[in-house]
């Protein structure tokens, strides 16, 4: 898959669906705040995705890494995980559980600043990935000179990946970092509809906003590129032009990107970014005008743009390419014969000359069909040689 990634013609298609956490947490057998929420939320999450891959026999994409990150004069130790729109500790938030029952948790996190108190709530049921009922930014003027304070902050970042060695040649290693619209998307109450109300009715307040996450985030990137991590992958879901505009993609996110994956070009790291969704303009706005190394999951119609043989024909030359099997209507609803075909015709479209991962849509849901995941994997083995 490295050998992909760079655009070097591997041995065989790599295979890569996309189960970040519905497949892995259900093969646990636990209920998912055990995941979720437990001691070390990264670990837990990380080590079931890697019995999927050993389950199932495809090639791994490990995007759980984490790096120590603490504010100035606090030490870096403990589990980390992206809340708030930072990394912190679980022993560095005021937890109280809401609600507890066999087929959900609700928990309140609260985080302290000199400004006041930031809060958000979380709902997270048994058998799904959870998801915040409400976020910390709920007054733009009121809460954001809270988040800005830790922002601003001197902030250290480790110097090694604690986990990297115990992943190994299983999967290829990722740290994450937010591209701006979902950052923001990520600490916004209100959602979408608030983050547009707020381009509107706060544009100076949001530019302000916007480059105080481009410092924060440009200066956490280069502490990961130090470490050397197999790629950095920008997070960019809710950055997908089914959501957003290009004009407000090319207004946040592109300056971002521009730098950000220059940064990785120098250091010698892949850059791989994730917009599901409509992003065929995003492909080749990324080809075009970034350093961009990856491109994924490039979904297809209804839920997506993307023809994958055009994107192959226009940016394969540069760009890997990591898609496209639709997730629902193939790889949960169809049969197996279904799934045969279309990996045999995503590789026909996309294969040819190297950089392509055959991959899916998006995340795999929950009751995917295992048999389908497996004809997926069977196929591509049988039918991607090179």
């Amino acid at each position: 898959m490295m050998a992909a990634m760079r655009g070097v013609v591997p041995d065989q298609v790599p295979v890569s669906p996309d189960m970040s956490n519905m497949i892995p947490a259900k093969l646990t057998g636990k209920p998912f705040w055990e995941i979720y929420l437990g001691t070390n939320p990264a670990l837990g999450l990380g080590e079931a995705y890697l019995e999927a891959v050993r389950r199932f026999g495809f090639d791994g994409w490990y995007p759980y890494g984490q790096l120590d990150a603490a504010m100035a004069g606090h030490p870096l130790s403990g589990a980390k995980i992206p809340i708030f729109g930072i990394s912190l500790g679980l022993d560095e938030l005021d937890l109280e559980f809401l609600e507890q029952s066999p087929e959900k948790v609700v928990v309140r996190a609260g985080l302290d600043s000199p400004y006041g108190a930031l809060e958000a709530t979380m709902l997270v049921p048994a058998a799904q990935p959870p998801w915040f009922v409400s976020r910390p930014i709920k007054n733009l003027g009121d809460d954001w000179p809270k988040l800005r304070w830790y922002l601003e902050s001197e902030w250290n970042y480790g110097t090694e990946l604690p986990d990297y060695n115990h992943v190994g040649d299983a999967a290829i290693y990722g740290l994450n970092i937010d591209l701006p619209v979902d950052w923001w998307m990520g600490v916004r109450d209100g959602g979408i509809e608030a983050f547009i109300y707020d381009l509107t009715d706060h544009s100076d307040l949001m530019n302000e906003i916007f480059a105080c996450y481009r410092r924060f985030a440009l200066h956490k990137l280069g502490a990961l590129l130090e470490v050397q991590p197999d790629e950095i992958l920008f997070s960019g879901s809710a950055s997908s032009l089914s959501l957003i505009s290009p004009a407000v993609y090319t207004k946040i996110n592109l300056p971002f990107l521009k730098e950000a994956t220059a940064m990785c070009r120098r250091a010698g790291i892949i850059s791989h970014q994730h917009t599901c969704g409509r992003s065929r303009w995003i492909v080749e706005s990324a080809y075009r005008e970034t350093d961009l190394d990856v491109m994924e999951p490039l979904e297809p119609p209804p839920g997506g743009d993307v023809d994958l043989a055009e994107v192959k024909r226009e940016f394969g030359n540069r760009l890997c390419l990591k898609g496209n099997i639709n997730t629902y209507n193939t790889m949960r609803l169809g049969s197996v014969a279904d799934v045969e075909e279309a990996v045999k015709r995503c590789i026909d479209q996309a294969a040819e000359g190297g950089g392509f991962i055959l991959s899916t849509g998006d995340q795999l849901p929950f009751d995917t069909p295992f048999e389908n995941i497996e004809a997926m994997v069977r196929t591509a083995r049988e039918y991607g040689a090179y």
